[in-house]
């Protein structure tokens, strides 16, 4: 995994399903117990649970059952921890979490070590068990290629090159950052592509940068 500077794993709750494919909830709910009492909401985010549970009370004074549905599906609330270098953000709305990799947990392991150091991870961080474990899948790899150039030469040859590089990656577009203390190129994922992780920053950066 050379190179890589960080990863991300997610883990979606609502993958487990009962008999024609209908959701276990009442897993999500055992599981997503487990998990948020180990996280914290940030103050923006208190605001938006608060916002929430009116919401739910006034639909259910109301019997208005849509508004109940649109305000717990509209407002995301994530929730967050950290344990060593480990970063977990808990997105309580969705059910699913993101576990943020530090390049020490990367660097000298397999991809199969790296999804089984997570899964032990998650099961002594979180209580959990291995049965209450779903599938862990790759949302995101960081590449950081750091490099000091030698003079204003050497700088134009990267220049050059990386102008070559496509504009273009599947879903995913180059953006060039040149300022005078850093030059920095990323892929970023186009929006609308998938409403599930159109926030996603990019899967793949290549920067150069300038002391």
């Amino acid at each position: 995994m050379f190179n890589v500077d960080t990863i991300s794993i997610g883990m979606n709750l609502e993958d487990r399903k009962k008999i024609r494919e209908v959701t276990d909830y009442n897993y999500v709910r055992t599981v997503n117990d487990k998990i948020k009492i180990k996280l914290h909401l940030d103050d923006e985010n208190k605001k938006k649970l608060q916002k929430v549970i009116a919401m739910k009370q006034m639909a259910r004074e109301l019997f208005f059952r849509f508004n109940k549905e649109y305000w717990s599906k509209k407002l995301d609330i994530t929730r967050y921890g950290r344990d060593g270098n480990y970063s977990f953000f808990f997105n309580e709305t969705r059910h699913t979490l993101t576990i943020h990799l530090q390049h020490s947990l990367i660097e000298e392991f397999t991809a199969e070590e790296i999804i089984e150091n997570t899964k032990q991870e998650l099961m002594n961080y979180f209580d959990l068990t291995i049965q209450e474990l779903e599938p862990l899948t790759l949302r995101r790899i960081d590449y950081y290629c750091d490099y000091k150039y030698k003079d204003d030469v050497e700088l134009q040859v990267i220049k050059n090159i990386i102008t070559k590089i496509t504009e273009q990656f599947y879903t995913y577009r180059k953006e060039t950052t040149d300022e005078p203390e850093k030059y920095v190129v990323k892929y970023l994922a186009l929006k609308g592509n998938s409403k599930k992780y159109q926030d996603d920053k990019f899967i793949l950066s290549k920067r150069t940068i300038i002391d």
